[in-house]
């Protein structure tokens, strides 16, 4: 679809949400920014959230950006993580393969 940007609104006449429910812009922005990430980095960026409790039943993106555990690629969206550290001036980080990746601090 090649969908460069998308601007989530709300309309002035629009119904108030009940005060236990998330306004239904910010409910699109959440689950359209969940899509995004990569699913491999989704449970550290994103909090449990009662908005993203079905998520599970969305399809996946198959977007460039969530490159598979089996392709190759030149880089890699990823996270550091805090048990990966080592003493000689590296850092796991998480990008999507079976096993952390060593990365110089510096």
């Amino acid at each position: 679809f090649n969908v460069d940007e998308i601007v989530v609104f709300s309309s002035d006449g629009a119904s108030p949400a009940a005060p236990q429910r998330t306004d239904g812009s910010v409910f699109m922005a959440r689950l359209l920014q969940y899509l995004e990430c990569p699913q491999y980095l989704r449970k550290a960026i994103f909090p449990m959230h009662p908005d993203l409790r079905c998520v599970g039943l969305l399809a996946p993106l198959d977007a460039a950006n969530h490159p598979r555990a089996t392709e190759q690629c030149a880089y890699r969206e990823g996270l550091i993580s805090e048990k990966g550290g080592s003493k000689d001036g590296r850092s796991g980080a998480i990008v999507g393969l079976p096993k952390e990746v060593s990365v110089d601090r510096r």
